[in-house]
């Protein structure tokens, strides 16, 4: 017997799926429609418990929502809820070729001295001066190849249909991917391969610790009674390593692994940490007025963050050991760390690495395979040998570091009248008096933007008066409105010739806490005959391309990948603050 064109073997086929060419068959040849309704019209013929049953009867007095027979009102498109921000890369000009080829690298020249050897201008009656003296620098910077994986099955392609086109958006989410981690790539990326040299950690510095009364009142009486001694070891963590989610004090700290790729190759990737310090002194015994330790070490230039083991004996004095220094704290952008009895990791400081990979021994700061961003670039005096640079006019509780200066902790502070911050005055003049030009560009971590404001709006007497200009009427069309709590939009250098420029100010969530980041994309009135152009940029040997890659199996593999370096011309104009604590925080060491 037939019905709708299909036989009642033929429904049986269909409903154990045991031939799914013919279901196929029967279906494009009789339709989707008549299909259903033979199901319907036969489905009473089955019993309940025959395993070719595709429903189950229902009882249900009356029909309502709770049958499921409802539509399901599923919206397109799927949000993208995973932010991506990516100021410096926007900014940044991408430089292509101009010669007839690319090579593994791309190379420039700069006069850095007109006159090296200061030669005075007066002359004698009837005679000349001397020739000039030039001095000429040569930078070069190679190619690295920054890149993305993923892959989409058939099935996922297949179940989308209809509402989301899933190979798109996963080629999508790729490239929103990649520009993320090129963001952070030119924020703090640290390659190998510098034109001078690249910025190693190297050891880090060895801690001092002191008796601190400090979070007393979170001070935690059983992991660190009083009577205790301790002692710390500390290792120095560059960008990459203090911006990596999975380092924590449960977790430990990534020193070096094997990373597995799409394609079944491997890349050893170091994880961003220096060698481990010596120990400290053993601090104590902890009494009721100081019952914290403070420990901190000199700052470093290009670290941005401390790891912290500390070893305790609730007893007696002893002699420091790394194997029995567990993991404590993970302080960003500070050479400091205050221990209270926070619960400690089971990674010690004498951490050898896994699976014949390195551990704290070893240097494992840079990366080959990665290119160095503005704060390694700021950092790395080997950037600027040859040109004029500045130094920071540090006081007894800073460090002035190769393009910069660490606070020690505290807080930006006012400059004696509203709209003036000391810290940011002292780059700015130094800059001046080195080069005769200034950043464009002030990029605030997310904790600094408080400090910054408070320490912008605050006069030296406490005052908060300011001046207010609505050149657009006001907050309000009509002009009568006021807006407090105000956003710094630019600082105003009035060391910048002239009579002053106004400087930027951008938030950025992606430098380490207690960061200040001073960029430059053009120069003043003074290079007016420097043929510079942009200050940094790109250069792309292919700028930004995906690939498709030969399937192996019903995965559809993809990849978007750039081969690019990022280049400052003038490296010496760069500069940065970092190791600040909140306003009116006084220097921890």
């Amino acid at each position: 017997m037939r019905q709708s064109g299909i036989s009642q073997a033929n429904f049986a086929q269909l409903a154990s799926k045991t031939d799914m060419g013919r279901v196929e068959e029967l279906v494009r040849e009789h339709g989707v429609k008549k299909f259903r309704q033979y199901v319907q019209d036969n489905l009473r013929k089955f019993k309940l418990s025959d395993p070719r049953c595709l429903a189950k009867s229902s009882t249900t007095v009356g029909i309502t929502t709770g049958l499921d027979l409802v539509f399901i009102d599923l919206r397109a498109p799927a949000y993208m809820l995973d932010p991506i921000y990516t100021p410096i890369r926007n900014t940044t000009p991408r430089w292509d070729r101009v010669n007839d080829g690319y090579g593994v690298q791309p190379q420039w020249r700069a006069i850095s001295s007109l006159d090296a050897t200061s030669t005075p201008p007066f002359v004698s009656e009837g005679n000349t001066n001397a020739n000039s003296s030039f001095t000429s620098l040569n930078f070069s910077s190679p190619y690295v190849t920054m890149g993305t994986n993923d892959f989409v099955t058939y099935e996922a392609m297949s179940a989308g249909e209809g509402y989301e086109d899933v190979l798109g958006d996963g080629k999508m989410m790729e490239l929103l991917r990649f520009v993320r981690m090129q963001e952070r790539t030119y924020v703090g990326g640290s390659g190998t391969s510098a034109s001078n040299g690249a910025l190693q950690l190297s050891t880090t510095n060895t801690p001092v610790g002191v008796l601190s009364a400090l979070n007393n009142s979170s001070y935690v009486t059983g992991v660190l009674p009083v009577g205790s001694y301790a002692a710390a070891y500390a290792v120095a963590l560059n960008y990459r390593a203090i911006t990596n989610p999975t380092n924590t004090v449960a977790a430990g700290i990534t020193t070096q692994f094997l990373r597995t790729n799409s394609d079944s190759s491997s890349d050893v990737i170091n994880g961003g940490t220096a060698i481990v310090s010596a120990a400290s002194n053993v601090v104590g015994p902890t009494v009721s007025g100081t019952k914290t330790i403070q420990f901190s070490c000199v700052p470093q230039a290009g670290a941005w963050g401390y790891a912290w083991f500390v070893q305790i004996n609730t007893a007696a004095t002893f002699s420091p050991s790394a194997a029995s220094a567990k993991l404590s704290g993970i302080t960003a952008g500070i050479s400091s760390f205050n221990y209270f009895g926070q619960t400690q990791g089971t990674q010690t400081a004498a951490y050898a690495g896994q699976g014949g990979y390195a551990g704290f021994a070893s240097d494992l700061s840079t990366n080959p395979l990665d290119q160095d961003g503005l704060l390694t670039i700021a950092s790395n005096s080997a950037y600027t040998i040859g040109l004029p640079t500045w130094t920071y006019p540090a006081n007894s509780t800073q460090t002035a570091l190769p393009g910069g200066v660490d606070l020690h902790g505290a807080g930006l502070t006012n400059g004696g009248l509203v709209g003036s911050v000391t810290e940011i005055d002292n780059v700015l003049f130094a800059i001046q008096q080195a080069s005769l030009t200034s950043p464009t560009r002030i990029y605030l971590s997310t904790d600094q933007v408080p400090g910054f404001r408070s320490a912008f709006m605050v006069g030296a007497t406490g005052s908060t008066a300011m001046n207010f200009f609505f050149a657009g009427g006001g907050p309000k069309t009509d002009g009568s409105g006021i807006s407090v709590n105000q956003h710094i939009a630019q600082y105003h250098n009035i060391f910048s010739l002239a009579g002053g420029s106004f400087i930027d100010i951008v938030q950025h969530p992606y430098l380490p806490k207690g960061t200040i980041l001073f960029d430059v994309d053009n120069l003043g009135i003074a290079y007016d005959n420097s043929r510079l152009g942009e200050t940094r940029g790109v250069f792309v040997r292919r700028d930004t391309y995906g690939i498709e890659f030969a399937q192996t199996s019903r995965k559809l593999p993809f990849g978007v990948y750039s081969e690019e370096v990022l280049a400052v011309k003038t490296p010496q104009l760069l500069g940065y603050i970092k190791g600040a604590g909140p306003y009116g925080q006084a220097a921890l060491f």
